[in-house]
């Protein structure tokens, strides 16, 4: 599976994406396995990640294909989804909304210190693919992340 920083490289095509969401997935499956107790929504949680994982694939699919709207707002979802995993592992709730995401994600680092760059990876991603990319359609952005 490739990150969507290599996707569309090169004359002739697209630019490449803004973020690493393989990353953030990884990273979130990794903090969920680690630190806190588990919850038994752990069970739960591994069905989100895969959700996660379809999703990032499916916005590879996307940003193949050229339609980098679809493939933003597919990024993002897998982003997020990757983060609700994190969150159910850790709380035993899965958040039903982006700003229960968002407060999730911050009683979690305020916890555990490993935590505390996702959140901030978290608010990129949001910025990046559901703001610039999905909005304008542009795919354009003056930086890469620092991820």
């Amino acid at each position: 599976m490739r990150a969507l920083w290599g996707i569309g490289v090169g004359r002739g095509r697209l630019p490449p994406f803004p973020v690493p969401i393989r990353a953030t997935i990884r990273r979130a499956t990794a903090l969920a396995r680690t630190g806190l107790p588990m919850t038994t929504a752990a069970t739960d949680a591994t069905s989100v990640f895969a959700d996660a994982r379809r999703m990032h694939e499916a916005a590879l699919e996307r940003m193949a294909a050229g339609d980098i709207r679809d493939a933003a707002e597919k990024a993002w979802c897998a982003a997020k989804r990757a983060t609700d995993a994190l969150i159910l592992a850790r709380t035993g709730e899965e958040p039903r909304r982006s700003t229960d995401t968002g407060a999730g994600l911050r009683e979690i680092a305020r916890r555990d210190a490993g935590a505390r760059s996702l959140r901030a990876r978290y608010y990129e991603r949001q910025g990046a693919l559901d703001g610039s990319a999905f909005t304008s359609g542009s795919a354009n952005l003056s930086r890469r992340p620092n991820c």
